[in-house]
């Protein structure tokens, strides 16, 4: 009797250990931490997000390849139409600017400064100009 006392007491604190001991790791994105300035050189999308995709994107990312396209014409509304794309509300949660920064799924296709060009454009509203 003892012994399946015993036998159950340790197969509970056995299956404790084994669910505490489970975690969850999250990569936390570290993106710029200034808050936008109205003196911040405004990023346009035509003149500098733009360039930075059909230099480093399109040949993934072009018309009949990989989503989003990021050619120029349909780039914006691309970017804009994909849920979660752009997060204007908190920037550092788009998953552009994710996929972009350090340690992202593209960051090994761009640069730092092209991420964070597009963190700021996106900080500033993400507009189409």
């Amino acid at each position: 009797m003892q012994s399946k006392k015993l036998k159950k007491l340790i197969t509970i604190f056995f299956v404790l250990f084994i669910f505490s001991s489970c975690t969850k790791d999250y990569i936390v994105q570290d993106p710029p931490a200034a808050p936008p300035s109205p003196f911040e050189n405004k990023i346009s999308f035509s003149g500098a997000i733009q360039p930075i995709f059909t230099a480093k994107c399109i040949s993934c990312h072009g018309a009949g390849q990989n989503a989003p396209v990021l050619a120029a014409g349909s780039s914006y509304q691309a970017l804009m139409g994909t849920a979660g794309m752009v997060d204007t509300v908190t920037p550092g949660n788009s998953d552009l600017y994710v996929e972009m920064a350090s340690g992202g799924g593209m960051s090994s296709h761009c640069l730092k400064a092209d991420a964070d060009s597009v963190y700021k454009w996106i900080r500033q509203g993400a507009r189409n100009n």
